[in-house]
């Protein structure tokens, strides 16, 4: 997968973590869910 993607969805998946959660354990949870998710 392009590496351009990759961080759109990483900074999607950020966004939608800290719009819905200010918890920075939330915010890391929905990156690694992100990454599961990709493959």
């Amino acid at each position: 997968m392009d590496i351009t993607i990759r961080l759109a969805i990483l900074d999607q998946a950020v966004k939608v973590a800290l719009a819905s959660s200010k918890d920075w354990e939330e915010v890391f949870r929905a990156m690694i869910k992100a990454f599961k998710d990709e493959k």
